[in-house]
C-alpha cells in the first residue's frame, strides 16, 4: 500500500490512536478522513490502515467499522 513509517514504534502508535478514535465513538471514516487531513496518505491508504489496525490492535471494533461503511 506505500505506507510508511518511521520506526516500527510509530507504526504502534498510529494502530493505537486508531483504536483510540474508535473507542470514543469515531467511525471508520471519520477516523481515515482525520488520517488523510494530517498526513500524505491518500484516501485509500488511510481506509486500509483504518481496517488493518483494528484487526491487530482492536478486533472488537471491526464490525463497527462494517457498520460504518453503510
Amino acid at each position: 500500500m506505500g505506507i510508511e513509517f518511521k520506526s516500527p514504534q510509530a507504526a504502534n502508535h498510529t494502530g493505537r490512536q486508531v483504536c483510540q478514535e474508535l473507542a470514543a465513538g469515531k467511525t471508520g471514516v471519520d477516523v481515515a478522513k482525520e488520517i488523510v487531513s494530517q498526513t500524505d496518505m491518500s484516501p485509500h491508504q488511510a481506509a486500509y490502515l483504518v481496517v488493518y489496525a483494528t484487526r491487530v490492535y482492536c478486533s472488537q471494533y471491526a464490525d463497527q467499522l462494517a457498520a460504518s461503511s453503510t
